[in-house]
């Protein structure tokens, strides 16, 4: 009688907390810390990132680390009346919107990532495929790590925490150049 009283129990508490929302869900250890991050091999850096989208984190400085990647991928932006243009270091901006969409799946489309879906979503598996376009660049000081990633014709220089893991990058529009912490929080290039 304890064994079905147990198990009735137990099955009564799972329930109660699948409709309360209660219910523990993975969870991607890099966006609970705040920012994109590695350790480790340097290539395998993004594999657990959160999403950026226009519902996910779209205002946050973990877009203007993507964006320096499309900038770095010359990603075109198709507009809706059929016009082309290259996306610009002054479409880095920290915010997810269409431009960056456009961009995003002009980049998942392109040099035979067939394996990534394209929809303009910068998921785990995007993150992934990109991370092998990072290279060691040796030590920026005792505190950092140069990483560079190498695009389609261009090198962005990104730095990581020897402690943390953190990556930074270089704001451009407005903060002379300083390096801005690649959060999924914080707001502003």
């Amino acid at each position: 009688m304890s064994r079905i009283r147990s198990t009735v129990v137990t099955s009564l508490a799972g329930a109660l907390l699948a409709v309360t929302g209660l219910a523990a869900s993975p969870a991607s250890a890099t966006v609970s810390e705040g920012y994109i991050a590695g350790t480790g091999t340097i290539r395998n850096d993004w594999n657990d990132e959160g999403k950026l989208s226009l519902t996910n984190h779209a205002r946050s400085k973990a877009v203007g680390l993507w964006q320096w990647v499309l900038w770095a991928e010359h990603a075109m932006i198709y507009g809706n009346m059929g016009s082309a243009r290259e996306f610009k270091l002054s479409d880095i901006d920290c915010v997810f919107g269409e431009n960056t969409k456009w961009a995003t799946e002009y980049v998942q489309m392109d040099g035979g990532m067939s394996s990534l879906e394209t929809d303009g979503v910068v998921g785990p598996a995007t993150f992934d495929y990109f991370a092998s376009h990072l290279r060691d660049g040796g030590s920026y000081n005792d505190r950092y790590q140069l990483i560079n990633y190498m695009g389609d014709g261009r090198t962005v220089r990104f730095l990581r925490s020897k402690t943390s893991g953190a990556y930074m990058f270089q704001a451009i529009n407005g903060y002379n150049g300083l390096w801005t912490t690649a959060s999924y929080t914080g707001t502003g290039c």
